[in-house]
């Protein structure tokens, strides 16, 4: 799995058949969409360290 930033979106990709292709969701972080990567992303540049990181463990804790 593969996840790249283009300067404007997160995009996952997985490996399939030896070929890389667009995937809508992490395999190893299951709820983790490109644009929640991206969304936490842009937040991490807008807000402080410690916010930062509490926003990011409550969307965790929310997705059980």
């Amino acid at each position: 799995e593969v996840w790249r930033y283009d300067g404007a979106s997160v995009a996952i990709w997985r490996l399939l058949e030896g070929r890389y292709v667009k995937a809508k969701s992490s395999a190893a972080l299951p709820p983790v969409s490109g644009s929640v990567a991206t969304k936490f992303l842009e937040e991490s540049r807008a807000l402080r360290s410690a916010e930062w990181v509490r926003r990011v463990q409550q969307w965790a804790r929310d997705q059980k």
